[in-house]
């Protein structure tokens, strides 16, 4: 398909144009992506319109162990010591996001939070995801069972990183406090390959809400997008 580029002048007809298309050809969803570092259908979120398996909801919800429990080969690095993490900060998955993943914690900082999220995207590790998401999101889904198995399905439909493992990974471009402390606005630029192996880089400006010490992402809007218009 077509790609575009989408200049910050153009960000209303814009952020039409992808709701539509979010809608009716990406399966995006919230954050760009249902990737949801941020956001709903304008910002891309990427998690909704996936398909997903009908599963019933029990009264106690189990994060499943591993991907091998959804059929699907794991992503996670066999060697965290000597691989550069996901994310894209330069360091080791052990020295960097591997912490926060395996604690299933959401970090004392927002960006990080933005980096952990980002990185368990391109692992499939969507128990974090959904742990680091704050109850009062927009994505927050009271069916554990059918938000842990849409986010398995789009981790499976797209890749966050090149041929020869090299990084794609989230940067950080700008991170404000606001009112009393407890909500950051983070915006970042990230990028994964999508479908047609054609690269997708997003722009969005995510909100995160402070609770016990910790980050949770809240919602997001997209600023700028490039990619294929399938």
């Amino acid at each position: 398909g077509p790609c575009v580029t989408v200049s910050m002048s153009a960000r209303c007809v814009f952020l039409a144009t992808v709701a539509l298309c979010v809608t009716c050809c990406l399966a995006f969803s919230s954050s760009p992506a249902i990737f949801k570092l941020g956001g709903r259908a304008a910002s891309l979120s990427l998690n909704k319109g996936l398909p997903v398996s009908p599963r019933r909801a029990t009264a106690v919800f189990t994060p499943r162990a591993s991907l091998a429990d959804f059929g699907v080969e794991s992503r996670i690095p066999e060697a965290p010591s000597k691989t550069k993490c996901a994310c894209g900060s330069g360091k080791t998955y052990e020295d960097c996001c591997q912490k926060h993943h395996e604690s299933g914690k959401a970090p004392a900082d927002p960006e990080e939070t933005i980096r952990a999220r980002y990185s368990a995207f391109a692992y499939a590790i969507p128990s974090f995801i959904m742990a680091s998401t704050h109850p009062k999101s927009e994505d927050h889904k009271d069916n554990k069972q059918a938000w842990e198995q849409e986010l398995v399905d789009f981790c499976q439909s797209y890749r966050f990183h090149r041929r020869g493992e090299r990084v794609l990974g989230v940067k950080m471009e700008e991170t404000r406090y606001l009112g009393t402390g407890d909500e950051a606005s983070v915006q970042f630029r990230a990028r994964m390959i999508g479908p047609g192996q054609k690269l997708v880089t997003f722009w969005e400006r995510s909100r995160l809400l402070k609770k016990d010490e910790r980050w949770y992402y809240k919602s997001g809007a997209l600023l700028e997008f490039e990619g294929p218009l399938l």
